[in-house]
Formats: structure tokens, sequence, C-alpha cells
């Protein structure tokens, strides 16, 4: 009998199981399509409307029941969702009313109230009560008692006392489940349960912006397990004896349930550094430069088409875009660089045994310790906080980049040599690095003390170095006994501002954590008002130029036009117990300027040439501004967009100038400059292109004292033979000019004038033909009067 009872609990798990399964989804939002049940719809639709009244299971019951699967006319939607043959309205028994029933304005009771709508309307009656000996009631089997005890007529809490206290006193309200009966009621309380529960858990969630995948999954992961340890609870402890099954059984699915739904968002932080654009690697696109047409190949276009396209034959003929060293394979060797260490003699490179082949490496020391003032195992580590250069040298011009950590490759490592990108072959870096101590936790390279940088190389054909140049060295832990030093600012000293700006924030950048402060006057920080602001988050160390500094943003102010504005910053560290501070102040000084303008700009005329393309250049000039006019000019035409703006080729002094190829037709060209304050202006010019491809024309021949003369229709000059067409323009025998279009020669009338006229453009008439022939008579007939 113990194993057939074992057998049905079993089995009434498995039919548990699947109801969860299916109420689960039933309640829960799909993920393929984004859709969502109709119960989900209603609950959201019930939200958002806010009504003042408890929730309403009017449109819940239309969600699950409507015209497409309840077409007839005779038929209409129950209370419960059904589609059953429409029955006359008569008196509704009484029903319990909702234990849970609260306002719907409040987060606490969208969802508490659903889960009371969803026990009372959509599983028929609400939680499921029982008596004290766990009988079931029957609310059908009690509607005569409701009835004669009055209850209909009670409000509220009377109300609900009176339907307590007919199901207390008569037995003919209860009814014993078993079986399958037993499991739906059980089946209903863990369902509802869980709806509950993960509401509240929603409603925390609501309020918690933090963690909020770690909310989500934790709330679903309650609504589906919960019921399912109820079930089982209620179930086990009537046939296996044990009710802390149901507590486990349901702490376990959540468990499960929220490491399979968990989902957390992130965030993660980008740097953008501004570097000088490369040209691709190799040279494999060289040629494209040679065959550019009527364009000249520049070196600037040579250069931009690959890191190996050079030009070679300059100034001849021949002159020509090549790609050196085509079979070129061997990635650049890296060598310390001797001369890039400090001038002081204090810093040496020493061999280290502690790198492994294939890389190499050296170990980077401080021989300036005095006596006694380090332990043994700090001798010849590097002062902390002090700016310290360093380098290599390559066999070949190439990029270098470093890191802190050992990446798999050249592509993944973080920063450009001294953040150089340019194709050199000596390249040094700076860096200043604080204690062990003071690096805290937040420094992945922090190693006892113990640092190491690693670097590779990169040549014009694109060959990487696959080993690292490893630089090794130690901070020194002692004490912080020097003041903060000011390494840099952005902009840098004297730098000059726009017109008519009054405020200004420079970044300051020490190099260990400091407070600092900035005055108009050169005296004591402990007297300076303007305290700068920590832009370091937890006063984390940012990275300028490959170094490790803190910033500090000053906000001047006051700033006045024309003139040198003189400022003063002093800093204290924030690393001793005794706070050391600057004794000298650090000078900086914002110019201000006058306004840019631009005094000239063209062309502004008719530009006439004898080829399709004519060329055109665009010219300028700037006055005034942060450094008397000078500025850099960019131009686009008047119809195309702001992003188009191009810098002119020769651009940054007083004039500039761009050439341009344009076919016929008329142009309006904007040009703006600016200079290095951020001072601005801005013109238009317009020009006509006329392309004149055809030989100029002779429009009038006549006598005049003894003289051949003749008219062009434009700047000419004029050649002829006395034999025929047939002769090149340059064995002709040249008119006299009176002055651009007309012209004159000796009056011969015993021969022919074979004439060919040529433009500024050089058009003239094809080596066989004339622009005109001319015969002139000494013979003519005077025509008298006739009166």
């Amino acid at each position: 009998m113990e194993t057939q009872n074992k057998k049905i609990a079993v089995f009434e798990v498995m039919i548990l199981l699947v109801g969860i399964i299916a109420f689960t989804n039933l309640v829960s939002s799909y993920d393929g399509e984004g859709s969502e049940s109709p119960l989900v719809k209603w609950m959201k639709d019930q939200i958002d409307s806010g009504s003042e009244e408890n929730l309403n299971m009017g449109d819940l019951d239309e969600a699950l029941c409507n015209e497409e699967n309840c077409p007839s006319p005779e038929k209409k939607c129950n209370a419960d969702g059904e589609c059953v043959t429409s029955q006359p309205a008569g008196d509704n028994p009484v029903q319990s009313s909702s234990p849970l029933a609260v306002n719907s304005k409040t987060d606490t009771g969208q969802y508490l109230g659903l889960a009371a709508q969803i026990a009372k309307d959509f599983f028929g009656g609400g939680l499921v009560q029982t008596t004290n000996s766990g009988d079931v009631v029957d609310p059908e089997k009690c509607n005569a008692f409701l009835t004669a005890a009055g209850c209909s007529s009670k409000k509220g809490d009377e109300q609900k006392k009176c339907v307590d206290e007919v199901y207390t006193k008569n037995d003919e309200c209860k009814q014993t489940l078993t079986g399958g009966k037993k499991l739906a009621a059980k089946l209903i309380n863990a369902a509802i349960w869980g709806t509950i529960l993960g509401g509240i858990l929603q409603v925390v969630a609501k309020n918690a912006k933090e963690h909020q995948g770690f909310w989500n999954s934790a709330s679903y992961a309650v609504g589906a397990a919960f019921p399912i340890g109820a079930a089982v609870g209620s179930l086990s402890g009537d046939v296996l004896g044990s009710s802390l099954l149901g507590l486990g059984s349901a702490f376990a699915g959540a468990m499960v349930i929220f490491v399979a739904t968990y989902k957390e968002e992130a965030k993660q932080k980008k740097t953008f550094s501004n570097v000088v654009w490369q040209a691709p690697l190799g040279g494999d696109d060289c040629h494209l430069c040679n065959e550019m047409g009527i364009l000249p190949c520049s070196e600037y276009m040579c250069r931009s088409l690959g890191k190996a396209c050079q030009i070679v034959n300059a100034g001849t003929e021949e002159e020509m875009c090549f790609a050196t060293n085509r079979n070129d394979v061997v990635a650049p060797e890296i060598r310390p660089w001797e001369d890039a260490l400090p001038s002081d003699g204090k810093y040496q490179y020493i061999k280290t045994t502690d790198v492994s082949p294939p890389d190499k490496g050296v170990k980077l020391i401080y021989a300036g310790n005095a006596p006694g003032t380090s332990s043994s195992s700090y001798a010849n580590c590097l002062p902390p906080f002090t700016p310290v250069s360093f380098g290599v040298t390559t066999n070949e011009p190439a990029t270098c980049k470093i890191d802190y950590q050992r990446k798999g490759d050249y592509d993944n490592m973080t920063y450009y040599f001294g953040e150089n990108t340019l194709l050199t072959q000596n390249h040094s870096q700076i860096m200043s690095l604080p204690t062990a101590a003071s690096l805290g936790e937040n420094v992945t390279y922090n190693n006892g003390g113990n640092f190491n940088m690693f670097v590779r190389c990169e040549d014009a054909n694109g060959n990487q170095n696959t080993a690292e140049f490893v630089f090794e060295f130690c901070v020194n832990e002692g004490p912080d006994t020097t003041a903060p030093v000011i390494i840099t600012t952005d902009p840098l000293n004297n730098f000059p501002i726009a017109y008519n700006i009054s405020g200004f924030d420079v970044n300051v950048y020490t190099n260990e954590k400091a407070k600092c402060k900035w005055s108009r006057f050169d005296q004591d920080i402990t007297k300076m008002n303007n305290t700068m602001i920590d832009s370091q988050v937890g006063g984390e160390a940012g990275e300028v130029n490959g170094m490790n500094l803190y910033k500090h943003v000053a906000k001047l102010n006051a700033l006045k036009n024309g003139e040198e504005n003189k400022f003063y910053f002093r800093c204290e560290d924030m690393m001793s117990p005794v706070s050391n501070k600057n004794t000298e102040s650090y000078p900086y000084a914002i110019l201000g300027t006058a306004p840019l303008v631009i005094t000239k700009i063209g062309p502004n005329e008719t530009i006439k040439d004898s080829t399709e393309t004519v060329k055109v250049t665009l010219t300028a000039e700037t006055f005034g501004g942060a450094n008397e006019g000078e500025a850099k000019c960019y131009f686009k035409r008047a119809i195309e967009p702001e992003q188009n703006f191009v810098q002119f080729f020769n651009t940054g002094g007083l004039q500039h100038s761009q050439d341009l190829f344009l076919n016929e037709l008329f142009y309006t060209f904007d040009v703006k400059c600016i200079d290095l304050g951020g001072n601005a202006d801005r013109k238009q010019t317009s020009f006509f292109i006329d392309s004149d491809n055809d030989a100029p024309l002779v429009t009038r021949v006549y006598y005049e004292s003894n003289y051949l003369k003749i008219a062009t229709n434009e700047k000419a000059e004029c050649v002829y033979d006395n034999v025929d067409c047939t002769y090149y323009y340059n064995e002709g025998t040249k008119f006299q000019d009176i002055d651009d279009t007309n012209h004159f020669t000796d009056w011969k009338p015993d021969s022919n004038y074979y004439l060919k006229c040529k433009d500024i453009y050089g058009n003239e008439p094809l080596p066989n033909k004339c622009s005109m022939i001319i015969k002139p008579y000494d013979t003519y007939t005077i025509v008298e009067d006739v009166i």
C-alpha cells in the first residue's frame, strides 16, 4: 500500500509540474517575438489605467474569450472566460470577498490586487479556504446559509466576518477533496502565492535601479518555483510524511530558475585618443598616383596611398610614385635607446635574466639614491612620483606600441610609444609612477612595487614583432617627502582664447594625488581662495601621453580681450601624514585676442581657359585674431553640407590658396578661417568658368593709310603666309598689334594673305587651315552720288 501511495504521489507531482509550467507560460511574456500572453497584456493595461477602484476583471474575460473563439449570437463569454450559451440574468450568490483587496494606485496595490482578483475571478472563488481540520470549503453548498445570515447586505469587514462565521458553523459547507480534486485545489493555492510573491519582488525591483537583472530573475524564479514547492510540500506531507520537502523544493527550484534566467547589465569605459592619421600599410596602391590623368602626382598624394610609397626621380620627367622595400618581410629590430634617458646620468639600463626567449629586454634602474635612504631590496628602484624618460630605437622606420599588460599581438596593445604614430627610428616615453601602496587595488599592473612594460613595433610593410621587448623596473616604497609636481596643462601655458570669452576651464595634471588651488596673485596655497576640481573618480590616475597623472580642473574667469591674463597654480599632496606643498607657484597665462577677419577672397570674376577642365586658384587673406592673422582656412561649395569643408592646401599663415580643376559652370564657394584661439570668420565668393577651346575669329578686314588692318573677336595674335595655309603658326609673318583685338601689316596688292590667329589660351586653326584668306586689290571705282 505504501509503495502504491508513493507511485500515486510521484504521478501527482508530474501532473503538478505540467500545470505549473502551463500557468507560468500563461502569466509570462514570450521572448521569441516580443509577444505577450492575454493575461499579461491585461495586467499591464490595468496598471497603466491607474483606476481608483479595485482592479476589474471585465477586460480580462474579453482577452481570454472574444468574438473569434465565441462567434455565435446565442453564446457569450462568462466570468470564467468560457464561451457558453446565454442564460437569463439572476441573483448571484454572495462570494467570499478577496482578503487582499487593496488600492491599486500604489505599486504594492497593483500587484497584490492583481493576485487577489486572479484568485477571485480567474480561479473562481479566491484563495481556496479550508477549515481547521483541513476540509476545503464548497461555496455553492453555502448559498442558503449565506442568504439566511444576511451576508449580502453587509459591507467590507462586516461581510467578510459574516461569511467566515457561516463557513465555520455549517458542516454542510464543507467537502473533502481527494485525488485529482485535492491536487487542483493545491495547485490553485500554489499558483496564487507564486503570483503574489513574484509581484512583491517586482515592486522591489521597480525601486532598485541597480542590478535590475538580479531582481527580474529572482521574481521570476520565486513566481515559478514556490508554486511547485508549495504543492510538493502539501502532497509529500500527506504521502511521504515530510513537510520540509516542499520548502526545500521551492528554494532549490527558485535557485535553478534564477541561475538560468539571470542577466546583469554592465558598463564599459571607452577611451579615445587623437592621433595623426596614418596611411595604409605596404605599397600595393602606389601606382595609382601615376594614373591620375592630367593631375600631377604630388608627394602628399603618393605617401597617402601607403606607408611604403615614396616619390622617386623627383623633379625630373620620370618622377613617379613607387613602393620601396616591397620584399621586406622582417619585423623591426628593437634595442634600448640610451639617449632617451635623463641627462643627469642617474638612470641606467642593465641586463636582465628574468625575460624568457624569444622576448628580450632590459631593467631600468635608478643609481641616484643616497646610501642608507632605501632598503637593499629597493636600492635601485625608481623614485616615486618622479617623471622619467626612456626609449627604444629600431633598425628601420617603424611605429611602436607600449602596454602595462602582456597582450597577444601588436594590434591589441593599448598605447603608442610616446603617443607618436609616425614612422621613426627613435621612440621615447615619459612616465611617472606612484608607490605600490598608493596604487590601490584598481591598478592591474601592480606586483609588490615591481613593474613590466611591454613593447612591440611595426614597419611600413606591416611586419610586426611577435616577441616583446620588456622594460623591468621597481618603484621605491619610501615615504613621500616631495610636494606634488604640476607636469602639464591643457591647454598649454600662453595659449590664446577666442575673442569675448570671459571664462575658461584649464586641466592641470599632477604626478600624484593632490589638492590644487589657483589665484591671480603669487602667494601661499593657504591664501589662495579658488580650489580646483578633482575630476578623477575615486582619485584614480588618468592616462596622458602614456604617464599616470592626476587631473584637476581650474575654472578661470574674468578674462580680458587683447591682453595676457596671468594666473598662479599651487598644489599640496594628500598621501603623507604631513602635507608637502609647493613653495613656488606654477605661472600660467591665457592670452586674450582680437576678432579674426578674412580681408580678401577670390576669385570673383570670369575665368577662361582652353581646356575642358579649367584650373582655378581659390585664395583668402586673414588679419587680426590670435596671432596677427595666422589661421587655417577651409572651403566647400555653397550647396554642400557643413561637414564637407576641406582644408586649403597652402594655409596656416596670412595668405591661403588652393588649386581646383573645374568644368565650365557658375560656382559659389564658402570659405571659413579659424585661428589657434578659436576665432573664426566666414565669407563667400562666386565666379564663372568659361572653357574656350575655339580659335579666334576675324571679324573685320579693311584698308587704311596703306595698311591692311584686321579685328578679332577676342585677345589674339595673328600671322600670315603668302603661299597657302599649310604652315606652322610660328613660321608665319607676324601682324603688328594696335591693341589686343586690332592688328595691321603692310598693304601688298600683288600678294595673298593666308591668315592664322591664336588666342591667349593657345587656340589656333589646324596646321593646314587658315583663319581667313585675304586678297588685296589696287583698282577701285569711285561711285558718285546721283542727285
